[in-house]
């Protein structure tokens, strides 16, 4: 599943320029109100608006994991003293940051040989993962298949993950804690687009096209 756009908003986007920038965001346009950086397959926007705490994820070429991690240009976030995680049933490796608005950014690699490096180690591919906070995770997950698109593994009422390995989207319920963060999930106006799909939106916790 590729996920090839995703539009989120910001109380301000003018730190996030030179932040994404200095990680290998390629900025593609800007206005007023909005900008748009070219990572990868993925074309991803912010937006003026009310302040959320997204999260966010990024393809690494799995050779690209270590080296990629000195770019970083801020602390990585600790979660049960370590600043990685190893997730076995996924074969990926992460490690997570905050953006300049406290947007939970994760970097991560799977370690699968269709995902090789593009350029230098710390330009991302295209994004991994995207959160998407609803009120009822089963009644998401059921619409989701609507679409075309199913669970990776098996779903709980609290967490789903939809999608494959190239790309999925991270569903959960508002108030569950980001890993590696301190922070919650708060329903946020989210726009994603996936190819061969078509565009998904969510606004108070609700999916529609």
């Amino acid at each position: 599943m590729r996920i090839t756009n995703v539009e989120l908003y910001a109380a301000s986007i003018e730190p996030l320029i030179p932040f994404y920038e200095s990680i290998g965001w390629r900025l593609k346009h800007r206005t007023a109100d909005h900008v748009c950086f070219r990572v990868g397959w993925t074309t991803v926007c912010f937006r003026d608006g009310e302040p959320s705490n997204y999260h966010l994820a990024l393809h690494l070429a799995s050779d690209a994991f270590v080296e990629a991690r000195s770019s970083i240009p801020v602390p990585l976030l600790i979660e049960k003293g370590k600043d990685s995680v190893h997730f076995p049933a996924w074969n990926a490796d992460s490690y997570y940051f905050l953006d300049p608005l406290g947007n939970i950014i994760e970097w991560i690699a799977h370690h699968e040989p269709g995902l090789k490096r593009i350029g230098p180690a710390a330009s991302p591919l295209g994004v991994s993962e995207i959160g998407i906070v609803v009120k009822n995770v089963p009644e998401a997950v059921a619409w989701l298949k609507r679409m075309g698109l199913t669970p990776w593994q098996k779903p709980s009422d609290t967490f789903a993950a939809v999608g494959d390995a190239e790309g999925r989207l991270i569903i959960v319920p508002a108030g569950r804690r980001w890993y590696f963060s301190d922070a919650t999930s708060t329903f946020a106006k989210t726009t994603v687009r996936i190819e061969g799909i078509g565009t998904i939106r969510t606004v108070d916790g609700r999916l529609s096209v």
